[in-house]
């Protein structure tokens, strides 16, 4: 048998795996059975994946991602966080700093998960 825990492969391709695995077992053990809760913890675990229009990853919480410019005495600097539950970094000297701030911040690797 092989010993998955060794295996050298992508976060999202584990995911990919594990979520078709659970969805075969809960086909054959009982057809009937509610699954969702399982594909929902799974879910927790999908890597994080960038959105296309912001280039930021949600937040843990689920929401969006925006940066902004602070303004007074902070002009010109910025700062990134979630609309949803207003988790987000401390001020940045550049745009691209704080939103690569947010996405470490978030799990992002990117790409390397």
């Amino acid at each position: 048998m092989t010993d998955f825990r060794m295996a050298n492969i992508p976060k999202q391709e584990a995911y990919d795996l594990l979520r078709d695995w659970i969805k075969l077992v809960a086909r054959h053990t009982n057809p009937d059975q509610n699954i969702s809760e399982l594909l929902g913890w799974l879910w927790k675990l999908k890597p994080p994946v960038l959105d296309s229009e912001t280039g930021l990853v949600p937040c843990g919480c689920g929401g969006k991602a925006e940066t902004h410019e602070l303004f007074g005495e902070y002009r010109g600097t910025y700062m990134t966080d979630c609309k949803e539950c207003a988790t987000g970094t401390t001020q940045y000297n550049t745009e691209k700093e704080s939103q690569d701030a947010w996405n470490t911040a978030m799990g992002y690797k990117g790409g390397a998960e």
